[in-house]
Parts: structure tokens; sequence; C-alpha cells
């Protein structure tokens, strides 16, 4: 029943939240299947459910085959004269990832910025949707070196974060590792560590540190460590991670 697969869905993004990604992976399919076999092949439910699936899997490091996924979930919202419009917001800022992990640069600025229209026209900037057309802005400048650019709209992403969610929300504190990522990158290791320990804080605090998230603070805290010749830090901080 569709219902049924709203909850699955509810679910998935609970799991996501805490680290869990096999178990959000497993529900998010489970809800996609529900949708595909309540609604037919080509819905605005069977395109959400599709776009969250895709994103979990972004997240989750298994990238290999989703641009063909991204590009057939486009080619479906084409067509689909009720597509939520925040599916759209989203499937632009994954196609946008996934063309700037390729260094496909000009493909990846053309999609961000139809999710960066959409976002400001249906939410406004003061939304967690602009917030993550800003981290995927973040990441695109940082892939083509333009840091000052990425320190400034990871800033921004970072401060809706806050508003929105406060300071001991998970997203929260995945929102600081991207900024100390982005001062990672530009030779700024003493605010990164700053960042991840907050990070790490939190994550310890609202889901434990067996979050994966707490994991790649713990790596990109390593590496601050390293740049900064604390190399004893940096191993334990490797261990930690681990």
């Amino acid at each position: 029943h569709p219902e049924v697969g709203h909850t699955l869905r509810g679910i998935s993004a609970l799991n996501a939240t805490t680290g869990r990604y096999q178990e959000a992976i497993s529900a998010a399919t489970d809800s996609l299947r529900i949708a595909v076999e309540a609604f037919g092949a080509e819905h605005y439910e069977v395109l959400t459910a599709g776009v969250w699936l895709a994103e979990l899997k972004y997240r989750s490091g298994g990238r290999a085959e989703l641009l063909g996924e991204a590009l057939a979930l486009e080619a479906m919202a084409a067509k689909i004269s009720q597509a939520e419009l925040r599916s759209e917001i989203r499937l632009q800022v994954l196609l946008s990832q996934l063309y700037a992990g390729q260094s496909l640069f000009e493909n990846a600025s053309g999609h961000l910025a139809k999710a960066e229209s959409a976002a400001r026209t249906r939410h406004g900037t003061a939304h967690l949707n602009y917030a993550t057309v800003l981290d995927a802005q973040a990441e695109l400048f940082a892939a083509q070196s333009r840091h000052a650019e990425a320190l400034l709209a990871q800033e921004q992403s970072t401060k809706i974060a806050k508003s929105i969610l406060g300071p001991s929300h998970p997203d929260y504190a995945t929102a600081l590792v991207n900024l100390a990522t982005v001062h990672l990158n530009r030779g700024a290791p003493s605010l990164a560590q700053t960042l991840l320990e907050e990070a790490v804080a939190i994550y310890s605090s609202a889901t434990g540190i067996t979050h994966i998230a707490a994991g790649d603070a713990l790596n990109i805290r390593a590496l601050a460590h390293q740049d900064l010749g604390k190399f004893e830090q940096a191993i334990t901080a490797f261990e930690r991670a681990i």
C-alpha cells in the first residue's frame, strides 16, 4: 500500500540521519518497489522514491552506476506534470555532484543552476533545500580550486542548518564537517580542527560515535593533525575512525 511506502521512506530517512545507510537503502528500495506497484513506472511518487534512493547511494559511496540512474530519473521528471519540485531540486543537485565527480564542470554548473533557481523560487534562501544547493555549490567550487567561493557557500549553508536544526542535530554536525573540509582544502587546518571537534562531539552525543559521518569527521581530523605536524594525534584519529 502507498502509505506503507511512505512509512518506509520515513524509516529510511531516520536511518540515514543516524548513519545506518545499509538499513536506509533497504527501506528506500522497498519504498520504491511499492510506489511502482501502486502507481506504475512514471508517477511523481515513483520519482520521489527513486531520487531518495539515488541520493542515499551517493551518500554511501556507491556511485559507479548512478549517473545513468539519475539521468533516467530526469527523463521521467520531464514527463510528469505533477513532479514534486523538492524531488526535482534534489535530482538536479545529484546530477551536478555526479558530473563534478567526473570533472565535467560545465554540465555540473548547468544542473546546479536549475536547482538553485527552483530552490530560491519555491523556498527562498533560508530553507534546508537551499542549503543542499549551497553544499553542492561548495563542492563544485572546491573541485575547481575556487576555495574562497567554496567557503562562502559552505558558511551560508552551515548557518542555515544551525538556524533550522539547532546546534545539537547530527545534520548540523555534517555541515560542520563540510565546512572543515573547505578550510582544510584551502590550507587552514587549525580552523578545520575546531569545527571537527565540535562535529564529533555532536555525533557522539546525538547518535553515538558509530555514526558513519563521525568516521568521516575523524578521518578529516586526522588529515588536519597531519598538516599541523601532529602525527601521533593523526594516527589516533585514524584508529578511532576505523
